[in-house]
């Protein structure tokens, strides 16, 4: 009686290792697709960071640009390039970057509208025309960009 009991503890012992070498290849194969899911969130953060930053990098560009503009036709390339800016902005960004980009755009055609009556004017600033133009591109050079972008290009929480 007791070889039998050995006997059939020999025979169960294959299916006993194959068991846990299984086990051990699907606990591997459940440690894999934990890193592949961490690399993956980790990827759609990093392209998340540079469609961001390229999008800021785009607006501090542009206004660096609007207080050198020198015709209404560079402030018209402007005003189209930042509508764009702004219609993206609601898909990278909270309302904030939309409302900045939005304010952005209203100042910069204010500058559209002040250059090209300075021009259809003989070159010569008009008092109703150079105030608004001034205050736009008072609010342009203060306009809080890096305040507004800094959240969403902090790296501090994915290290």
């Amino acid at each position: 009686m007791e070889t039998a009991f050995w006997t059939e503890l020999i025979k169960a012992m294959p299916t006993f290792v194959v068991g846990l070498i299984a086990a051990r290849i699907a606990w591997q194969q459940a440690e894999t697709a934990k890193q592949q899911k961490a690399i993956a969130e980790a990827k759609l953060k990093f392209d998340l960071f540079a469609k961001r930053l390229e999008f800021y990098e785009a607006v501090y560009a542009l206004a660096e640009s609007a207080q050198h503009y020198k015709d209404h036709v560079e402030a018209k390339q402007a005003i189209t390039k930042m509508i764009s800016l702004a219609h993206q902005s609601s898909f990278l960004f909270g309302n904030d970057v939309e409302q900045l980009v939005d304010e952005m755009c209203l100042k910069v055609v204010e500058l559209s509208k002040g250059l090209k009556a300075t021009l259809d004017n003989d070159g010569v600033v008009s008092p109703e025309i150079l105030a608004p133009v001034l205050a736009a591109n008072t609010w342009i050079k203060n306009a809080p960009i890096k305040e507004t972008f800094r959240p969403y290009l902090d790296l501090s929480n994915w290290r």
